[in-house]
């Protein structure tokens, strides 16, 4: 049995309270450390810290060495999922491979509204975490990457540094991301969910090699 902690980021994260977590975590022999991806209390605190979730992740894989990390987790509704790909690659490397990826819906409509951002129709979120779980697993094998897909289009996109094998962990039934699936995506392998490794897993052709575990 592995055992993580989740923390949430928005409720009063400090860098000290973030960096002390950590190293409890690594220090007590502890499996990993997780944290949810939002702008600001959820609680309705607004002031009340919240340290932005890419960058703390991006701290934590210089000041700890052992542990596996993450978001649970970044949402559709504010993160492209190209963006994201980028972004978890580079972290990852920084890492030495111990970033899994979560990825949701997101169903906490002040983030966006709050900054701007516009909100989905009701039932296009779940369209746009499919989607999004076919784009981030092509980017993540290097590219250039070209998806005619509805919602995130790519033509020629590649990532840097090169590839490498990240687990995703995407936050909903597999039986919603199947049908889901069969509305938006084209038939044949990216419309089938795998399980790989303890996560959820979906890819654009294969299943993940992936070796590492949540």
């Amino acid at each position: 049995m592995k055992i993580g902690i989740m923390v949430e980021g928005q409720e009063g994260l400090t860098w000290e309270r973030w960096f002390a977590v950590a190293g409890q975590v690594e220090a007590f022999g502890l499996d990993s450390l997780w944290r949810s991806d939002h702008f600001f209390s959820v609680m309705g605190r607004t002031e009340r810290e919240s340290l932005e979730a890419w960058v703390s992740l991006t701290a934590l894989a210089q000041k700890t060495t052992r542990i596996g990390f993450g978001p649970l987790v970044s949402p559709m509704t504010f993160r492209h999922p190209a963006l994201l790909a980028r972004m978890a690659a580079a972290v990852d490397r920084l890492a030495s491979g111990r970033l899994t990826l979560g990825i949701g819906v997101g169903c906490n409509e002040a983030d966006p509204a709050a900054y701007g951002i516009t909100l989905p129709p009701p039932k296009e979120p779940i369209d746009r975490l499919v989607e999004g779980i076919s784009v981030i697993p092509a980017l993540l094998q290097g590219g250039p990457v070209v998806l005619a897909g509805r919602l995130y289009p790519l033509v020629g996109a590649t990532r840097t540094p090169p590839p490498s094998p990240m687990p995703l962990l995407p936050n909903a039934p597999t039986s919603t991301l199947r049908s889901s699936a069969s509305r938006i995506l084209p038939p044949g392998p990216c419309t089938r969910a795998c399980a790989c490794s303890a996560t959820v897993c979906w890819h654009r052709g294969q299943c993940p090699k992936a070796s590492r575990s949540t």
